[in-house]
């Protein structure tokens, strides 16, 4: 148990921190759910923005036909940067802020708050073609036969499995 009042079970639950949209507890369920709906995030290539603020940090993360691009504030004073290459993005809106912000049109201008931080999507007008962009996906492309689609085993063909291999012979 925890001998002071202000963080006793009586004062901190997770009912009340579920009821709280400003808690630790669901600022950590958004983020780990844009985690899992963002497969960019984890199979995907980041590359660091180069910004004429020193104090920002962005980078841009590609996965197939996504991208991801994150801002983040590390000064205590909010900051406006231009993003690099910009009309490569469509639209920037975000997924997860700190607060609510305007969504980035075209010309890549980006305001952030003082400590603050930005994940955006990109929104194309009309979705690009896949081989457009990157190639055909995993998914979409011509496979060979028994290779698997997922990142981790392409190239990997599977070996088939017979009736003998099954019991065990060769």
């Amino acid at each position: 148990m925890v001998p002071d009042e202000a963080f006793s079970p009586a004062a901190v639950n997770v009912l009340d921190q579920r009821r709280d949209h400003h808690s630790l507890l669901t600022w950590m369920e958004r983020a780990l759910r844009i985690r899992k709906e963002s497969p960019e995030l984890g199979w995907g290539t980041a590359t660091v923005l180069e910004l004429d603020e020193p104090a920002v940090l962005a980078t841009r993360i590609d996965w197939e036909v996504r991208t991801m691009v994150t801002v983040h504030n590390l000064a205590r004073e909010g900051r406006q940067v231009t993003l690099p290459d910009a009309d490569q993005y469509g639209t920037l809106t975000d997924v997860f802020a700190d607060r609510e912000y305007h969504t980035v049109d075209g010309k890549g201008q980006v305001g952030i708050d003082g400590s603050g931080y930005r994940w955006m999507v990109a929104v194309w007008p009309t979705t690009p073609s896949r081989s457009a962009r990157s190639g055909a996906c995993r998914t979409c492309r011509p496979r060979p036969a028994g290779q698997a689609w997922w990142p981790g085993a392409a190239g990997r063909p599977r070996r088939a499995r017979t009736t003998s291999a099954w019991r065990g012979s060769r």
